[in-house]
């Protein structure tokens, strides 16, 4: 069954390079053929061939993400996931887990039943593949309901093609890209909650008023509340929030539209703080803070400075490359959407100033809670939430911009091309180091499977080479590390194994 698992994957992944490879001859003949000629320039200040561009740099970013998980492996914690569920079964592995150490509910159920589709020494490509169709699934359906909202209908297309861009402006302005996407267990941690809580506000924002839909509501808060902390306490707060702001509106809104958004999004706060509280209260809990160090909050201070520093260099540094024509984009949005003359927009434009300054403050209130949690500098997956808020905060500004100004002609096309030639780069950079570090951990696991089964003396493996973008959990040169132990139960070794 592995090897077949083995052999569909690598027919996906070669599926995958063709279409990379098909994608790459297409924009090229698109920019030779369409860049000098003049009439597919459109008075409204876009043009017929963004639509194309800004697509195919959206199935380059696909391609690109699906690489990275095809050459994804298990490690670290996954390994111990894997041999528990094998053990125990998936109810009383995830009742040992909640007990003991992770009491992140929901993010639990999802990883044990993900320990049932797969191997650990397998590639995780089929499980990315489905990550990525649920999140750009939520997103476009967000999208979808915010444009019924402001009642703008886009075409099935457009509608897909920034819900694909906003996906990979998340993905892409993440400051731990490898320890939050591509690592199994701190995904289902940190980013399967992200995706809950995109699909209930899709769902509260619907005009739709139905049983089903505040069963729907109450299904995906409750989900997205048993992930990581941080999210949850802000999401709960801006929630809350979004009820008071919601009492100004009916002066522009139907009175019975918006009282059933307040009931909505009052059972979407109570969804979401019943499942912190499932997390909150737990004997596992206090287990894992056991093993942080003393509380101070000089400390506390000083790693929030110093996380802090670190975000801003990392952004003016690594990521304005994917910023400028990211944000560009969303500006070429805005002198669209100012074409409408659509009053519901202007009013919504308007108050845009106001929301961003609202983000921005719980982007550094999520600094400040990780912080608080780990006693320390908070790992940079902890900062998922204040991705999410910086992803927004720059489609917004992008688009009150682009409503208020209007983007060159040119500009408009040319952002997309350097998006794609960022895309390019990234991946001809990361395709050699990724190949490498996975090929190196597929042959690890060759060797242990080839050592008889009646050794017992510890056995010595070549450390893994460098991970680029993705999670770099090698083992250590202790056997008793608790990472060893986890890669030894989970490929049911009778022998320890440490690195050189």
């Amino acid at each position: 069954m592995v090897q077949i698992y083995k052999v569909v994957c690598e027919r996906i992944m070669n599926f995958i390079l063709l279409i990379k490879d098909l994608f790459i001859l297409h924009f090229i003949r698109i920019i030779q053929s369409r860049m000098n000629d003049q009439k597919v320039l459109k008075t409204n200040g876009l043009s017929t061939t963004l639509p194309i561009l800004l697509f195919t740099a959206n199935c380059i970013f696909i391609v690109t993400y699906l690489i990275f998980g095809y050459f994804t492996r298990m490690c670290n914690d996954d390994f111990a996931y894997c041999f528990r569920v094998d053990k125990m079964g998936m109810w009383n592995a995830f009742i040992f887990s909640y007990k003991t150490w992770n009491t992140r509910w929901s993010s639990i159920l999802l990883m044990n039943g993900m320990m049932n589709c797969f191997d650990p020494t397998a590639s995780l490509l089929l499980y990315y593949i489905f990550l990525l169709l649920l999140f750009i699934g939520s997103v476009f359906k967000l999208i979808g309901s915010f444009c019924d909202l402001l009642k703008v209908k886009p075409s099935p297309i457009n509608l897909l093609n920034y819900s694909m861009l906003a996906c990979s402006g998340f993905f892409l302005f993440n400051m731990g890209i490898g320890e939050t996407w591509f690592w199994m267990n701190a995904s289902t941690i940190y980013i399967f909650p992200v995706i809950m809580f995109c699909v209930g506000l899709s769902l509260v924002i619907n005009r739709k008023t139905t049983t089903p839909i505040y069963a729907l509501i109450f299904l995906s808060f409750i989900l997205a509340g048993g992930g990581n902390e941080p999210f949850v306490i802000i999401m709960i707060c801006l929630l809350s929030l979004m009820i008071f702001k919601l009492r100004k509106l009916k002066t522009s809104m139907p009175i019975p539209f918006i009282n059933a958004m307040k009931r909505k999004t009052i059972l979407a706060v109570t969804a979401m703080f019943i499942s912190f509280m499932i997390t909150l209260f737990c004997p596992g809990i206090a287990i894992r803070n056991s093993f942080l160090p003393p509380l101070s909050w000089m400390h506390v201070f000083q790693s929030v400075a110093y996380t802090s520093f670190q975000v801003m260099k990392i952004t003016a540094v690594e990521k304005v490359w994917f910023i400028l024509p990211f944000f560009l984009i969303w500006v070429a949005l805005g002198t669209k959407l100012s074409s409408l003359r659509n009053e519901i927009i202007g009013r919504f434009i308007s108050k845009i100033n106001s929301i961003i300054y609202i983000l921005m403050a719980f982007c550094f209130i999520n600094i400040i809670i990780s912080a608080v949690a780990i006693h320390g500098v908070p790992p940079m997956r902890s900062l998922t939430t204040m991705t999410l808020l910086e992803t927004t905060i720059l489609i917004l500004i992008g688009i009150k911009m682009g409503y208020q100004t209007t983007l060159p002609k040119r500009l408009s096309m040319i952002t997309p091309i350097f998006l794609i030639a960022v895309y390019a780069a990234l991946l001809f950079h990361q395709y050699p180091i990724i190949k490498a570090h996975a090929a190196a951990y597929d042959d690890r696991i060759i060797f242990l499977k080839g050592i008889p089964k009646d050794q017992k003396q510890a056995v010595k493996v070549r450390a893994l080479p460098p991970s680029g973008w993705l999670y770099d959990g090698d083992i250590s040169s202790d056997t008793a590390n608790i990472q060893n132990s986890y890669l030894k139960e989970a490929l049911h070794l009778p022998y320890s194994v440490y690195t050189e």
